[in-house]
Formats: C-alpha cells, sequence, structure tokens
C-alpha cells in the first residue's frame, strides 16, 4: 500500500489580539506588545507512506512562514520487518530547521536500531542516535526503550 498526502496553508488560530492578551495575562504588564499586529503564518506539508508486508517507509517535509521566520523539517523513515510481528531493523533521518535565515540553527538526527515484539503492541527497542546539533555540537547516544500495551 502507497499513500501520499500534502496540505497548505494552516492559518494562525488565533487572532493577534488574543496572542497579544494571552502575553498580558502572563507578564502583568499594559505596556507588553508583540511586533506588529498583523502576525501571519502559513503552513505546507508534503509527504509519502508504504505499508508493506516486510517494508515500511514513510517521509514528510514540512516548511513555514511564521510572521517572518522561515523555518523547515523533515524526516524519512525505513522499517525492514525481517521476521514480521516480533523483528524489526530501522533506520531514520529527521531535520529541523528553527529559522532558515539564521545559520546554526539547525538540528539533525541519524537513527538505527532494533526492535523486538514480545507481545501485541509490546516491545524493546535499541536505538543508536548520531545528533548533529550546528549550536552545540555533535553528539552520539545509545537509547533503550520499554513500551508495554495493557
Amino acid at each position: 500500500m502507497l499513500g501520499a498526502f500534502m496540505t497548505f496553508g494552516m492559518p494562525y488560530a488565533q487572532s493577534s489580539e488574543s496572542v497579544i492578551q494571552n502575553y498580558k495575562n502572563a507578564f502583568q504588564s499594559e505596556s507588553f506588545q508583540l511586533p506588529g499586529d498583523d502576525f501571519n503564518t502559513t503552513h505546507w506539508t508534503a509527504g509519502a507512506e508504504h505499508n508493506g508486508r516486510k517494508i515500511y517507509g514513510r517521509a514528510e517535509y514540512i516548511a513555514a512562514n511564521d510572521g517572518g521566520v522561515k523555518r523547515d523539517g523533515a524526516y524519512g523513515l525505513l522499517v525492514w520487518k525481517f521476521i514480521p510481528n516480533q523483528w524489526e531493523a530501522l533506520g531514520k533521518y529527521d531535520y529541523y530547521n528553527g529559522n532558515i535565515q539564521v545559520k546554526n540553527d539547525y538540528l539533525g538526527d541519524l537513527t538505527f536500531g532494533v526492535n523486538y515484539y514480545f507481545a501485541y503492541l509490546s516491545r524493546i527497542q535499541l536505538n543508536y542516535i548520531y545528533s548533529d546539533d550546528k549550536a552545540v555540537g555533535k553528539n552520539n547516544a545509545f537509547a533503550v526503550q520499554l513500551q508495554v500495551f495493557f
């Protein structure tokens, strides 16, 4: 099964007046203002998904213009079910760029791992994660997670 999706133009849910009022309430200040009274945001996404018996894949790209701040992010996931309903190997890459105009506002992760399902929707995950955060540097991590469904 292969699927694809695309969305565009999810408008900001609050008016600028209600956002300013929320901040005024939080800071108890009548002089607090957000820059501009016409805050506007536009988001769009595009992606695809494949769900086969042995292979699962999903990828998505997200972009936004939030009041003049341009940002984007993406991920790609590939899972090989080498013993279906019991063992999986996976690889994933994702990144987030919080402000495209700022040089070091980028975070990317590369993950490799295995999942062992010992019961319905219950698994043990073992992952190696290589992280590249342009603001603070590179990092290597191992993660073990337990998910139990009851």
